[in-house]
């Protein structure tokens, strides 16, 4: 250990491998990296073929089963896993619980109380509006997110943001967020989400020009941070700038710019979100394993993993039960009126429900103030 602690080039390697949750090309793939692969091949003209375009909605179809329904169902396993304690106890603080209510109890019991009432109604007007809320905090939702993972993967680099430096970067995500909603919704249309109707917000052409200038000038103020952070700090965590740009950008500013774009791009959001989860669980079930009595040296990553299987195996089955197999049995079996409707009621609420909820869930236990966040840095 002294050895080691006098050889300058080992200590580096250390601290670089510490600041990697896998290793630099692995975080940086998973983080939003394989973007740049994923949206040249879904716009080949080869897809344009209607046989050919079939097989791309079938590979994103299976991409639900493989990450966005875990993705969703870890959020649930986080937010619940002693979930009395954690607003009982004496380690969440105040804030934190209040969090916690909202998210678990409040948020929930207010969108089913929504989709039951709207459901009952004579048309799918009401219901239809559960779509605009579902794409309004999906966005938002995403820039969070990258903006997040990019000041914990910038932390464990020993990178450091000021306060203003956050305020701005945090500030350009949701402008940006807020002006690809705003392209949206700026023109009267309509669409169908699970067979339920929906109009956009046909928000005001006035407002166009000016929140434009916004997100154009916010834009710039960003990528000057970033220039004088690397003037003073020539070390800046990429991958964490990747997470920020990638979320921000293609995900959420581009993501209508073709229309095979918008079908991967929750598996690409999904991928970053299970990088982080996967990383906190596998800490978290190490110390487990060390305050059971494990000998440090012998607790391996697979026996680690092995101790994960129930967390893996509940986040990868309950996705395909809860949110797929049984809206498709309720939409079977219980009358309702299809021609107002449609034929997938159970499905469009199920659905609803779970992207909603789950900005509200990641609202409350993605926080610095969370113990468990700890884990993110180990």
């Amino acid at each position: 250990m002294g050895e080691q602690a006098a050889n300058p080039a080992a200590q580096a390697a250390t601290a670089k491998a510490h600041a990697s949750i896998i290793s630099p090309v692995w975080d940086f793939m998973l983080v939003g990296g394989v973007t740049l692969f994923i949206i040249p091949f879904v716009m080949l003209p080869v897809w344009d073929a209607e046989a050919n375009s079939k097989w791309l909605a079938f590979i994103a179809y299976c991409l639900i089963f493989v990450l966005n329904l875990p993705h969703f169902i870890h959020g649930y396993q986080l937010l619940y896993r002693g979930y009395g304690e954690k607003l009982t106890g004496t380690v969440y603080s105040k804030a934190n619980k209040i969090r916690l209510f909202i998210a678990g109890i409040a948020a929930p019991a207010a969108l089913i109380g929504f989709l039951v009432y709207a459901a009952t109604q004579p048309d799918s007007t009401l219901l239809g509006y559960g779509t605009n809320v579902m794409l309004l905090t999906l966005g938002w939702h995403y820039v969070k997110q990258g903006y997040g993972i990019m000041i914990a993967l910038s932390v464990r680099k020993k990178v450091f943001f000021d306060q203003t430096e956050k305020n701005i970067l945090l500030a350009n995500a949701y402008i940006t967020w807020l002006y690809s909603w705003f392209v949206l919704n700026s023109h009267e249309g309509s669409d169908v989400f699970q067979g339920v109707p929906y109009s956009t917000v046909n928000l005001p052409e006035a407002w166009r020009d000016p929140v434009l200038l916004a997100f154009v000038i916010w834009s710039i103020i960003a990528g000057g941070i970033m220039i004088k952070k690397f003037d003073r700090h020539p070390t800046l965590c990429v991958n964490g700038l990747a997470a920020y740009v990638f979320a921000v950008y293609p995900w959420v500013l581009f993501a209508f710019a073709h229309p095979n774009i918008i079908i991967f791009v929750p598996a690409l959001h999904s991928l970053q979100y299970i990088l982080c989860v996967w990383k906190l669980v596998y800490e978290r079930t190490r110390e487990k394993i060390a305050q059971a009595g494990g000998a440090a040296p012998a607790i391996t990553a697979k026996l680690v993993f092995k101790n994960m299987l129930p967390f893996l195996t509940v986040g990868f089955g309950a996705g395909a039960l809860l949110f797929v197999m049984l809206p498709l049995w309720l939409d079977s079996i219980v009358p309702y009126d299809r021609e107002a409707f449609g034929p997938s009621l159970f499905v469009y609420c199920f659905l609803i429900f779970l992207n909603i909820h789950h900005y509200f869930i990641d609202f409350a236990i993605w926080r610095k103030d969370n113990p468990e966040m700890r884990y993110l840095f180990k």
